[in-house]
């Protein structure tokens, strides 16, 4: 009886952090959104999914350890449990630079135009994360190539944002300012591709128990065996 109940809390435990994933997404998604024309949205005090996402990680990491302490757990079932924990320490950090993004959001409407790579940035790094949690939903595998060109896609755009920026903030004393937002949040869309691709290592030990490294890319990150399917 024990070990169903143990089961059961596992399953509980796996929807809990996809719950959480993808509230994260979610705001991720929001965040980048704005990127593309930054001049014209209306822009919120603060973003309305913080509270949510701090519910959804306390909802993970209690039911955690509620699993150790009654169940006390051994070998792949522990190991699901850390790797749990490990994703949603991920998920934790991501959101917390999504909501970052959202304070340069003021700062960037003044901007007359945007880098023409920024928004393909922003659109990769949020598919990024949308692609690992759909493998890690349906069973699948995250395509370890796709996942490496998608970096190196990522840190090419960041390369060629970088260079527009500092082109336009010599020409124009008035891009100073919104210009050093801009470079927070790119900072931050390359941070975020590291932790997400850190957060698909994770899920990968929920299944695998170790991860193999295939590809340094120029982010610096390593792309592991992507395995996100689900016993």
């Amino acid at each position: 009886m024990p070990v169903k109940k143990m089961l059961g809390e596992l399953q509980e435990l796996h929807r809990d952090l996809l719950a959480f994933g993808t509230g994260v997404a979610d705001a991720v998604a929001e965040s980048v959104n704005v990127l593309r024309e930054p001049h014209s949205h209306t822009f919120m005090p603060e973003p309305v999914w913080g509270a949510s996402l701090s519910e959804h990680n306390h909802r993970v990491v209690e039911r955690c350890h509620r699993i150790v302490l009654l169940y006390q757990p051994v070998a792949s079932d522990f190991r699901q449990v850390t790797s749990v924990l490990h994703a949603a320490s991920e998920l934790e950090r991501i959101g917390a630079l999504a909501a970052e993004i959202a304070e340069h959001w003021a700062n960037l409407a003044a901007l007359s135009t945007v880098p023409e790579r920024l928004p393909q940035m922003a659109e990769s790094v949020s598919g990024l994360i949308h692609g690992v949690l759909d493998a890690y939903e349906h069973h699948e595998t995250v395509p370890t190539r796709r996942t490496a060109r998608t970096l190196t896609e990522i840190a090419d755009c960041a390369e060629s944002v970088t260079e527009w920026l500092t082109g336009a903030m010599k020409a124009d004393p008035a891009a100073v300012e919104p210009g050093l937002s801009l470079f927070a949040v790119v900072r931050n869309l390359r941070a975020i591709a590291d932790h997400a691709t850190r957060f698909a290592e994770a899920l990968a030990l929920v299944e695998n128990g170790s991860f193999s490294p295939a590809t340094r890319t120029a982010t610096g990150t390593e792309t592991p065996r992507l395995a996100t399917g689900r016993r």
